[in-house]
């Protein structure tokens, strides 16, 4: 075996499925806040604080995704390695 056969790659499934949970409820929460407020200059305040919320995970989202390799776990004949970030990790 000359080269390292991978075990795991990178799922952008979870991504997305963490951004159509997260965003929801987030969104739904606020807007609760925002039905029993009287006040536009809070309304505002509270909407503002949801968008920065929102541009913030998606960030980290990017992020995240950015900086992971494509495939996280791959083998040779001399062991396992996990490839979670730019150094490579060597189990057995």
């Amino acid at each position: 075996m000359k080269g390292k056969t991978p075990l795991g790659e990178k799922s952008v499934k979870f991504i997305v499925l963490e951004s159509l949970v997260f965003f929801p409820s987030l969104i739904a929460v606020i807007l609760c806040i925002i039905g029993y407020i009287k006040t536009a200059e809070i309304e505002f305040i509270l909407l503002s604080i949801l968008l920065m919320l929102i541009l913030i995970f998606l960030g980290f989202i990017l992020f995240a995704t950015l900086v992971k390799p494509k495939i996280i776990i791959e083998y040779d004949n001399s062991g396992i390695y996990l490839n979670y970030s730019k150094k490579k990790l060597y189990i057995f």
